[in-house]
């Protein structure tokens, strides 16, 4: 689990390389939240319609990409291909597989005849079946599934998959939440986050013309836009919102990962997380791995940052920074001992009694 741009698809890319593993990346994400989580229990056909449901958020997105300029997103379009026309919703299902196999026409197909086939159970367990589905088909003996902002969620896994293994990647707040306010789709998961649309802001992103005046999308991702400050204190909550659900996990179920640990230490790192997970052995797949690391690293944006939005940027992101065990200086007990220091200086002085 984690929050948007902390490193995690970096991770699956990493775990790609080994070969009876599938890596599968933005399942969650790429269907509806609605339908991916819908409670009750659904029929084959109702969970492969399901998993046609795509999740309006990259719609808004991919439907304004001609109007963003240079802005950071994923190109959710160039991967379904150029058929795909700019006011249709492509089925979020097709996203997830062209992405998983781009090169395997006949997979999306597949995929939802075998959905069709399912008996009546519930929407995870019609999820956790497509998985092990997918992997037989890809000649993996285990899979994992990583998708963006999970943290939000996490919950539901847990109780969906109460065996499951859950690994959390996190990364420095403050370094983090820019990465996230220089990405537009998490800008706009921010945005809807701390100031939730009305139902008539809705119906006019959905029937305005995209790029016009009127489109409110375009307003939030402009004029609009989360400050610095306001995406320290969304990073904040998402990392709230999973401790929460974290501690229910079982401490044998649960791992705890820095990116700055996965870019600095990445062999060390990934067998760690190899031994977590007890991924099948594949000679070599962890060297292959560490290869994916840039030596250029990341943009270092917090040094363009003047001082007092630096300020307020880590102040937002406090909380956030405490609960991942990265700010745990007491600065009650550094003054306490610093005041003792003055006062035996004082008494050696004679100055106190």
């Amino acid at each position: 689990m984690g929050t948007g741009r902390c490193g995690s698809t970096l991770l699956s890319n990493m775990l790609a390389h080994n070969r009876l593993l599938l890596s599968m990346s933005e399942f969650m994400s790429c269907l509806d939240r609605a339908a991916v989580f819908a409670p009750g229990t659904f029929d084959g056909p109702a969970a492969a319609d399901a998993a046609q449901q795509s999740n309006l958020l990259n719609y808004f997105i991919m439907t304004r990409t001609a109007h963003l300029g240079d802005t950071t997103g994923h190109s959710l379009r160039k991967e379904v291909g150029s058929s795909a026309r700019t006011t249709e919703q492509i089925p979020g299902l097709a996203i997830f597989l062209k992405n998983l196999a781009p090169e395997d026409p006949s997979l999306y197909s597949d995929a939802v005849a075998f959905l069709m086939a399912q008996p009546n159970q519930s929407i995870g367990a019609h999820w956790r079946a497509l998985f092990d589905w997918l992997a037989a088909r890809f000649g993996a003996t285990a899979w994992i599934e990583r998708s963006g902002v999970s943290i939000e969620y996490v919950g539901t896994l847990i109780d969906w998959y109460p065996d499951a293994r859950i690994l959390h990647l996190h990364r420095d707040g403050p370094t983090n939440a820019l990465g996230i306010r220089a990405f537009r789709h998490f800008v706009l998961y921010a945005s809807f986050a701390l100031d939730p649309p009305s139902e008539a802001e809705l119906e006019s992103a959905l029937s305005c013309e995209p790029g016009s005046p009127e489109d409110p999308i375009m307003r939030r991702l402009g004029a609009d836009a989360p400050t610095v400050e306001d995406i320290g204190r969304y990073w904040s909550w998402q990392i709230a919102r999973g401790a929460y659900d974290w501690m229910r996990i079982p401490p044998r179920q649960r791992m705890d990962v820095r990116y700055e640990d996965l870019v600095s230490q990445p062999e060390a790192t990934l067998a760690r997380i190899a031994e977590f997970f007890e991924l099948p052995t594949d000679e070599g797949w962890i060297a292959r791995a560490a290869a994916e690391i840039d030596p250029e690293g990341v943009p270092d944006r917090l040094s363009t940052l003047d001082p007092e939005t630096l300020s307020s940027l880590t102040a937002a992101c406090l909380p956030g920074q405490v609960l991942v065990g990265r700010a745990l200086d007491n600065p009650f007990a550094d003054s306490m001992i610093r005041a003792r220091d003055v006062v035996d200086r004082r008494r050696s002085n004679g100055a106190f009694n």
